[in-house]
C-alpha cells in the first residue's frame, strides 16, 4: 500500500519520502526530529514550494508554522477513523487539509475489484 501511495504521489509531481511512526512509543521521536529535519531543511535550502504533511499529531503544529514562514504552503492530509483524528491547531496551522479516509477506501476498492 505505501509503495502505491509513494507512486502515485510521484506521478503527480512530488518526491515522497514515507516516514513509519512505530507503535513503540519510545522510537517515535527518532522519526518525529527525522521528519522534522527533512521537512526544514529542504524548506531552507527552497527544495519544494508546497510540503505534504499526513499526519493529526498537533505536536507538528510548531513545525507547520515555520515551514509557512518560510513561505511554503503545507497540505495536511488525515484519517478520520477511530484514534487518528485530526488536532485542530494543525487544521488552523495548515493551508489545507484533505482527509484520506474516503481516498484509501476507493482506492482499495478498485484494487480489490482487479484482482
Amino acid at each position: 500500500m505505501v509503495a502505491t501511495v509513494k507512486q502515485t504521489l510521484w506521478h503527480a509531481g512530488f518526491q515522497p519520502v514515507v516516514f513509519q511512526k512505530p507503535r513503540n512509543r519510545n522510537t517515535t521521536k527518532g522519526v518525529d526530529i527525522a521528519l522534522t529535519t527533512d521537512l526544514l531543511s529542504n524548506a531552507y535550502r527552497d527544495n519544494y514550494d508546497a510540503a505534504v504533511l499526513i499526519a493529526g499529531d498537533g505536536d507538528y503544529v510548531p513545525l507547520v508554522e515555520e515551514v509557512k514562514r518560510l513561505g511554503k504552503v503545507v497540505h495536511v492530509w488525515f484519517f478520520f477513523a477511530k484514534g487518528a483524528g485530526l488536532s485542530p491547531e494543525l487544521r488552523l496551522s495548515s493551508d489545507v487539509c484533505w482527509p484520506m479516509d474516503n481516498v484509501f477506501a476507493d482506492r482499495w476498492q478498485q484494487h480489490t475489484a482487479n484482482d
